[in-house]
């Protein structure tokens, strides 16, 4: 993935992680409100007596990103509202930290405290979220997080692709799959900002192929933006971002390094700090 320069090259300039804000979501003291039915899976809701064939780690839940493959009651119907979400491109995920679950559905990132001991997940009922209005996904939403939250009984295969299934309090049935974090593979990421133009132009490799125009974007230690680089061309790919030419977009990103010899970085979105409608 290379950054090619319009004039001369420039060099991307790294900084402090801004901050997100978050707000607690409405109505999370209610998030065990989906009943269990009497065909439910039986759930192990406490750690001390859960029988465990294989320990699930900390490290095996934070070293992947988590897809959510197939969902079912207590009846074992499919959840349609989870598994339609593939009709709008993004399937459900859920992410670990050391400290936080992060259920996603696509609209606003969510965020709980958890434990896990003798493979019994307990998710604090206190999710937080952003408040972005994306009334298409509210409802799956809202589902997702009502059964993150609470206890599960969770069983881990191992493989390629590892499966982790999660039965909830409710006997809900949460299948996903993961894959290996950027920060597994490549170890610990810097920041970078870029600001992304709205227009794409030709890439100068003599194919039809279109590239990113970015310029690398500086903020001082009060988040006040300080600088702007110059415009160069980016061939390569930025995981989680979406180009949308009628938006300007000021990027907040991971750039892990890939191989320090030919400088070769995979970027992650973290977040879009900035968002202007272009007329």
């Amino acid at each position: 993935m290379r950054l090619i320069p319009l004039r001369k090259s420039t060099q991307l300039t790294m900084l402090s992680i801004l901050a997100t804000g978050f707000i607690t979501l409405s109505g999370c003291q209610s998030m065990s409100s989906d009943n269990a039915t009497n065909n439910s899976p039986s759930i192990v809701t406490d750690a001390n007596t859960a029988k465990v064939d294989r320990q699930i780690t900390l490290s095996d839940l934070a070293s992947h990103n988590w897809t959510l493959v197939t969902a079912t009651d207590g009846n074992n119907q499919p959840i349609t509202v989870l598994t339609n979400l593939e009709k709008t491109g993004k399937p459900a995920t859920l992410d670990f930290t050391k400290d936080n679950i992060s259920p996603n559905v696509g609209c606003n990132s969510m965020s709980s405290s958890y434990t896990i001991e003798n493979n019994v997940l307990m998710v604090s009922d206190a999710m937080q979220s952003t408040m972005m209005l994306c009334a298409p996904l509210k409802e799956a939403e809202r589902k997702l997080a009502n059964l993150v939250v609470g206890t599960s009984q969770l069983e881990l295969k191992d493989g390629d692709i590892p499966v982790l299934t999660q039965i909830t309090e409710n006997g809900s049935t949460l299948v996903w799959q993961g894959a290996m974090t950027y920060a597994a593979r490549y170890g610990k990421p810097t920041t970078v900002f870029w600001e992304v133009n709205p227009s794409l132009e030709p890439c100068p490799d003599g194919t039809t192929k279109t590239c990113l125009q970015v310029r690398p974007v500086t903020y001082s230690d009060n988040g006040v933006k300080a600088s702007t680089g110059q415009w160069v061309m980016f061939d390569g790919k930025i995981d989680g971002y979406t180009h949308d030419e009628k938006h300007r977009h000021i990027l907040r990103l991971s750039r892990y390094t890939v191989d320090a010899d030919s400088q070769e970085y995979a970027y992650v979105l973290d977040t879009v700090v900035e968002s202007e409608l272009i007329k």
